[in-house]
């Protein structure tokens, strides 16, 4: 277990004698048995090299802070990917024409470059979380090609990032576990600007409180299911142009609502209702907040059912509020002013004669 450094002169990863213990090219060289890259434990730092991810690596940490890894063919990296450089045009990890990489571990990004890029039909399955940390201005993933893109986590961003972790400018499929995670501290713009392509975020998505979890500039974004909203959480979308649909040929989304959600609507299209059914966004309580900025969201947002004051007497609620026309059990006497507007009115064992008082404007009183 220990740290290496690319040498100057490499080419592919697995390249003999082209790793050192020292950045400098100095020290004991790495000693990998044939075939293998990395020891597990191991960190290879790319130390400025341009290298071709020609072979798949052991369980390591591919410090990508300088230099570029290629991608042209199936490759996965076991473990984790770490970023701190500022390459802004070309990204570090870059998954080109036939590329298909799979990082088995997170990929993070902690600085204003590019962690990974996709061009072409270059295809990235992360099976862990795609994050951008600390202060960062830069971007976690860029897909600018058509392959499919698969982050089976969270899209994770906090502290005070001003980047995005997901930007898509492309007409790739991208799909994402849920979008949020540790959005403790968030100050930045939004997680996921989203300008083509189709957007399918299959879990819950979720944002700090005046900063946006997704902005959508164009493509199609899909967000149905069973979905939850914590009381300190708050879900903020944009849409500018495109398509937000929380309902599709197949779902719908259905929210349990006890934080803040605000869909503004600057441009493009918002369906609600599709074959898969109707949104519902379900407030738990006073405190729970569902807006939409120029756009009704209010046929969809539903309240906690609250009895009519007729139907509550001495703390007990009476009836169905859901159905004033269904019936209504009295487990004791009738009282004086009890009412029922429709159905039938039954009296329980023991019970005496309804009192003075007692009205029933359309139905029966039934008595044992």
């Amino acid at each position: 277990m220990g740290t290496w450094y690319a040498k100057t002169g490499i080419t592919n990863i697995d390249d003999a004698n082209m790793w050192s213990a020292n950045a400098d090219g100095s020290g004991a060289a790495a000693s990998w048995a044939s075939g293998a890259v990395g020891t597990s434990g191991d960190t290879l730092n790319l130390n400025g090299k341009a290298i071709t991810l020609n072979q798949s690596t052991a369980n390591i940490i591919i410090d990508t802070t300088t230099g570029s890894l290629t991608v042209t063919s199936t490759k996965t990296i076991t473990g984790n990917v770490t970023y701190s450089g500022t390459d802004t045009a070309n990204g570090c990890i870059r998954v080109e024409t036939s590329g298909n990489l799979t990082i088995d571990g997170t990929a993070t990004n902690s600085s204003s470059g590019r962690c990974i890029k996709t061009t072409s039909t270059g295809i990235v399955h992360i099976t862990g979380n795609l994050v951008l940390s600390g202060s960062s201005a830069g971007i976690a993933m860029f897909v600018t090609g058509t392959g499919a893109v698969t982050i089976d986590g969270a899209l994770q961003y906090n502290n005070t990032c001003t980047g995005y972790v997901l930007n898509c400018s492309a007409t790739a499929t991208v799909t994402v576990g849920s979008i949020g995670g540790n959005t403790t501290g968030v100050n930045g713009l939004s997680a996921v600007y989203f300008a083509g392509g189709t957007l399918n975020v299959i879990g819950g998505i979720s944002s700090k409180l005046g900063n946006l979890a997704i902005w959508i500039a164009s493509g199609i974004v899909n967000w149905t299911g069973a979905q939850t909203l914590a009381s300190n959480a708050d879900c903020q979308i944009a849409v500018f142009s495109g398509m937000l649909n929380l309902a599709t040929a197949s779902a719908a989304l259905t929210l349990t609502n006890s934080g803040r959600f605000l869909i503004k609507k600057y441009g493009g299209t918002i369906t609600t209702t599709a074959a898969g059914g109707t949104a519902a966004i379900n407030n738990q309580s006073s405190a729970a907040i569902a807006l939409g900025g120029a756009f009704d969201l209010s046929p969809i947002i539903h309240y906690p059912t609250i009895p009519a004051a007729a139907d509550v007497r001495n703390g007990t609620t009476r009836g169905y509020p859901g159905d004033p026309n269904g019936s209504m059990t009295e487990g004791g006497d009738l009282k004086l002013g009890d009412s029922i507007a429709s159905g039938v009115l039954t009296a329980g064992a023991g019970s005496t004669n309804a009192m003075r008082g007692d009205k029933i404007e359309s139905g029966i009183i039934v008595a044992p």
